[in-house]
Order: structure tokens, then sequence, then C-alpha cells
């Protein structure tokens, strides 16, 4: 997209906002993200959107580590916030915090 410098600070905020969206979908969509289960993945995109206080299906996974036993942590892009959740593959989430 175009980026028009004549604009307002609304639009500057908004255009930033657009481009981070498509970088954290960008990442999402990488295959090693998928290797965590969906139930984890869907778990804790419902868990970020709560802590961060966004409209439903605002976070992604962008990134994934195997903890091992079953285990995940997921650092969830919710905009241009960051946060860290450690959930099981069966989707239930154990913590969530700032990353």
């Amino acid at each position: 997209s175009q980026y028009d410098r004549s604009d307002s600070e609304g639009y500057h905020e908004g255009y930033l906002a657009g481009e981070t969206e498509a970088q954290n979908r960008r990442a999402y969509n990488r295959p090693y993200v998928r290797t965590a289960p969906q139930a984890a993945r869907d778990a804790c995109s419902r868990r970020a959107d709560d802590y961060q206080n966004a409209p439903s299906g605002s976070s992604v996974p962008i990134s994934v580590r195997d903890l091992g036993r079953g285990n995940w942590e997921l650092t969830m892009a919710t905009g241009r916030y960051r946060s860290r959740c450690t959930v099981d593959a069966r989707g239930y989430v154990s913590d969530i915090s700032p990353a």
C-alpha cells in the first residue's frame, strides 16, 4: 500500500496498525507456527484477546516453542502488543504474561 505523507496523525496511526496486522498475519501463516496443536493455538488466541482487551479474533500466534510433555509456549501478537501464552495440547492455558 502507498503511504500518504500529507495526511493526519490518525491516518498515520491507522497505517501503522495495518502494517503491523499484515506482519502478524504473515508470521501466523508460517508452517512452524502450526506445529502447536490447533486447540492450543485457539485457546491462546482467545486468552490473548481477553488479556489485551481486544475484539475476538484479534490475536494470532507468531512464534511457537515446544516445551515438551505436551506443553507449548506461544508468542501471541495482538496488534503491536505481544504476550507469552503457556498452554497444553488440549488447550488449557496455564499462564499468560507480557512478552
